[in-house]
């Protein structure tokens, strides 16, 4: 059985979302970044010395959210 064929997902149930995943995300990065500008600002760190750093965090927390959905296609399969 194919798990992403239309009308194999359940319902989404929109009532029981939270508020933070209703804002949208162009909104919510878009304050990330003004609170990431204003401390660099404050704390007087250069941004040529902030840059480095935000890539090496960045790179991690990009892997989790890209391999997000994987570990459910892999159950899947091994039910089969």
């Amino acid at each position: 059985m194919n798990c992403c064929a239309p009308g194999n997902h359940p319902k989404e149930d929109t009532s029981s979302k939270s508020t933070w995943s209703q804002i949208p995300p162009l909104v919510k990065y878009g304050t990330l970044a003004v609170v990431v500008l204003v401390a660099l600002r404050v704390f007087r760190i250069p941004l040529a010395t902030a840059i480095p750093y935000g890539v090496f965090l960045l790179c991690p927390l990009m892997h989790v959210f890209m391999m997000k959905g994987h570990s459910v296609h892999d159950q899947e399969k091994k039910k089969v």
